[in-house]
């Protein structure tokens, strides 16, 4: 099965997802805040039961792509699970398994198919980004860090702005983006800035944002300048980053960006 239909499907139904916080994790040389959360639901019951079904229906081995969803065993226990294809070399699949939060590598004959009616109900671990915070300079404070491991157990409510690859959340969080201003552990910065951001620090991981953007980073802010929860910078911050191009010059169209746009 595609991952294209559960994209959309999540995109459109579960825009605003309550989570509890299971992990975070975080560097203070990585501007870049993760997390892996699972969803606050009394639907356990149905996990149970559709964990059940799994292993009862028939497999069927056929064809799976990168970024499909499917069926993977676990050979060790013999165990079936829901997962999605995200990398693939030779005959060893990655697939991530989509209710535990970890990926699982195997061989061919460990993957099936899956059917849509396996995966009405959504990923129940999910894994994300705290979007639209920065650090006041080029890292975390040893407060900012604090914090934010302080924000394990923590029942959120957040909002959905793009989905990464791998099912990762881009997930602006109202209370975490308040404390973040109020304790002057960073700054605020709008959800386009952010998105770009993203898409930078993914194709060269290894480069520091303080290189690739180090006009944002080193751009000092008072609480005036920084918007409250909810409400952007009446200029957004890109605006003031965009590249100098020479005439004949041709910049790429960043993709996170656009996805962003169409699930506002």
């Amino acid at each position: 099965m595609r991952s294209g239909g559960m994209d959309s499907s999540l995109s459109t139904k579960f825009l605003d997802v309550d989570l509890k916080l299971m992990e975070i994790h975080y560097h203070p040389k990585e501007v870049l805040v993760k997390f892996q959360g699972q969803y606050n639901t009394e639907d356990e019951f149905d996990y149970h039961i559709l964990q059940n079904e799994i292993q009862q229906v028939p497999k069927v081995k056929d064809s799976v792509g990168i970024g499909d969803f499917c069926l993977v065993e676990e050979s060790d226990c013999g165990e079936w699970y829901r997962g999605r294809v995200v990398q693939r070399k030779n005959q060893i699949y990655d697939v991530f398994l989509i209710d535990c939060g970890k990926i699982l590598s195997v061989y061919e004959a460990h993957i099936a198919c899956a059917t849509e009616e396996l995966f009405q109900l959504p990923p129940k671990i999910v894994s994300g980004i705290f979007a639209n915070i920065l650090p006041l300079d080029e890292k975390w404070s040893p407060k900012a860090l604090n914090y934010f491991s302080a924000l394990r157990d923590l029942k959120i409510k957040g909002h959905v702005e793009a989905i990464l690859q791998h099912q990762t959340l881009l997930l602006d969080v109202p209370k975490i983006a308040s404390d973040i201003v109020e304790l002057n552990l960073g700054k605020l910065v709008d959800g386009d800035t952010f998105c770009l951001i993203v898409e930078m620090l993914m194709e060269s991981p290894q480069e520091p944002l303080c290189k690739q953007m180090p006009d944002l980073l080193q751009q000092k802010y008072t609480s005036s300048t920084l918007f409250s929860t909810g409400s952007e910078p009446e200029q957004p911050i890109l605006h003031s980053l965009q590249p100098r191009l020479s005439g004949g010059e041709v910049e790429k169209i960043s993709g996170i960006l656009r996805q962003c746009h169409s699930l506002m």
